[in-house]
């Protein structure tokens, strides 16, 4: 008689096991390898980015307060986004889910999303899968917003007589702006041919992005904040520029910036790290700057991000489990 535990459905179900830390694998490595070339890439450069950098205490105070106000920015997105749903979180809610969630993903298994999807859930009442539709379609959003603020950056370039990027950026930024549209205008479908509890999920899921898809003045008005916040991102990487020296349109970081913080999905390394500064150094490239400009704005721009998450991320998220952690608690006792 066989004395271990495995069952012909762990069989059947190894080969997926597999497949999936093959992926996980890989991913990692990616990952580390990124963020690995990344730092010998700052190393072999520190001179050029020693002798360049000149940030003075206005620079960092400067850099300090628009990471502020991003956050604040994206705060409001949320607020706009789950009262649209009749879930009433406060400003202050949709500032420290950001700022935690920020935190968190530089943290592995992505945190961020994790605190965010808890809290929603337990203070709030709003289900994972809920809350995944909520973010799917704020992702549809954050990608058109990319759209609109890199071709604003393309129309200024060509205006200044600048000969601009080539049809790969323009092609990008256009389709950042209509097949996100496209998508949202195809009703979400039905379920019922799904076993019971899969039908609930997946309504869950559909139902939320539904009620947000067919709420067109709340589309816009978190695109303008999505954009608002994009400009606000040029604008630190302008003054990262002025605090290495180097003249800079503000055009030319209309086109970084959108692309630069959509790094944030690819989810192969920490916060986007080495990515982003990478995305930097080419749109730099293509327009007529060096490649190593790009990187070091970027690398700026990033280094007072840490600093801030470390300081100001790492208290908030804290506050937030905590917070979960009482929520669980009293419904323990209540129950």
């Amino acid at each position: 008689m066989s004395t271990s535990g495995a069952s012909p459905q762990d069989g059947a179900n190894r080969p997926e096991l597999v497949r999936r830390s093959w992926k996980r694998l890989v991913q990692n490595l990616l990952g580390f390898l990124i963020v690995a070339g990344f730092a010998l890439y700052l190393w072999e450069n520190r001179d050029e980015l020693g002798s360049a950098l000149d940030a003075s205490a206005a620079h960092i105070g400067a850099l300090c307060v628009l990471v502020l106000l991003s956050w604040f920015v994206s705060g409001l997105q949320a607020v706009v986004v789950y009262r649209a749903l009749s879930v009433r979180i406060s400003v202050r809610e949709g500032f420290m889910l950001t700022v935690a969630g920020t935190f968190g993903n530089y943290l592995p298994m992505r945190a961020g999303t994790v605190v965010r999807a808890l809290y929603m859930k337990r203070v709030h009442g709003v289900g994972y899968a809920r809350f995944g539709g909520i973010t799917g379609l704020r992702t549809l959003l954050n990608v058109i917003a990319a759209g609109l603020v890199g071709t604003a950056g393309l129309i200024a370039i060509w205006a200044e007589g600048e000969s601009g990027p080539g049809l790969l950026l323009v092609s990008v930024f256009v389709g950042f702006m209509i097949a996100p549209i496209l998508v949202m205008l195809i009703p979400a479908p039905r379920w019922e041919w799904l076993p019971q509890r899969l039908n609930r999920v997946a309504g869950d899921f559909t139902s939320a992005y539904d009620e947000l898809r067919r709420q067109p003045v709340v589309a816009i008005q978190v695109v303008a904040l999505l954009a608002a916040q994009y400009l606000i991102l040029s604008v630190r990487f302008l003054v990262s520029a002025n605090a290495l020296g180097y003249e800079v349109a503000l055009a030319l970081l209309l086109l970084a910036a959108p692309l630069a913080a959509l790094t944030s999905f690819a989810a192969l390394t920490p916060g986007g790290l080495g990515l982003r500064e990478a995305i930097m150094g080419y749109v730099t490239l293509t327009v007529g700057y060096s490649f190593s400009e790009g990187v070091f704005i970027g690398t700026v721009d990033r280094a007072v991000l840490l600093v801030m998450l470390a300081v100001v991320g790492g208290l908030i998220f804290l506050m937030l489990w905590r917070r979960i952690a009482r929520v669980d608690t009293q419904a323990a006792q209540a129950s």
